[in-house]
């Protein structure tokens, strides 16, 4: 297992407000223990891939375009950073960097930094896993990076599609999940064959088996070893 660092780069930000970063395996604890979906060994093994990185702010954007570019505004109402403050933290980019001249771009500094001891990426993906209550006007860019090359703070990005809608972020919601895997990059070809005999059989000795154990990842396992087994 490897072991990685983190800390929170907060500068003049006090560091209390921000979140741990949150294990998405965390969330069976809020759930049905015995729910199906929570035994499933395919689920688990994703949400163990998967970290929460938490907004620190209550925060209201709406953004409005302009003859030079576009305008990032904040309800005051429903944002709780001071708005003197949020100009360092919130910001918009320029027109000459949005991937569309009608979808702006804009940034939150999340000062969350990751130290790996070994040679692993990091990437940032959407918070796919959590239900927000209402339809977000664009997407999260998500990206990746070697941490030990790059020990950076991250953001938060994000593309606006829908300029009708304001982008409402919640204290205690989900920016975007992060995850680490090991930095070598590996060229992935895909290549459409037929259903083999060996696969057939696979799926014959695993097929359904949720439906009558509870322990599936064990089984799975065992048959998994058998078949590394058979192969030799």
């Amino acid at each position: 297992m490897s072991t990685i660092d983190w800390f929170v780069e907060a500068g003049d930000i006090p560091e209390s407000i921000f979140f741990p970063p949150q294990a998405l395996t965390s969330l069976i604890a809020t759930e049905s223990k015995y729910a199906p979906v929570n035994v499933c060994p395919a689920t688990n093994s994703l949400r163990k891939q998967f970290y929460s990185i938490k907004s620190p702010w209550d925060l209201s954007l709406a953004v409005r375009l302009t003859k030079s570019g576009a305008e990032l505004a904040m309800n005051p109402n429903r944002t709780s950073i001071n708005s003197a403050l949020a100009a360092n933290y919130v910001s918009l980019l320029p027109r000459k960097d949005w991937r569309a001249e009608n979808r702006p771009i804009i940034q939150i500094f999340v000062p969350y930094v990751f130290v790996p001891g070994d040679d692993l990426r990091v990437s940032q993906y959407p918070a796919f896993q959590h239900w927000f209550g209402e339809r977000r006007p664009g997407i999260v860019i998500s990206g990746e990076f070697r941490a030990v090359a790059w020990p950076r703070p991250l953001a938060f990005a994000f593309e606006w599609f829908d300029l009708t809608l304001p982008l409402t972020i919640k204290r205690g919601e989900p920016l975007f999940y992060v995850s680490f895997s090991v930095a070598q990059n590996i060229d992935v070809k895909l290549r459409k064959v037929e259903k083999s005999d060996g696969v057939s059989d696979q799926q014959s000795r695993i097929g359904g088996v949720a439906a009558h154990v509870k322990n599936t990842t064990k089984i799975i396992k065992q048959e998994s070893e058998a078949r590394t087994q058979d192969r030799k």
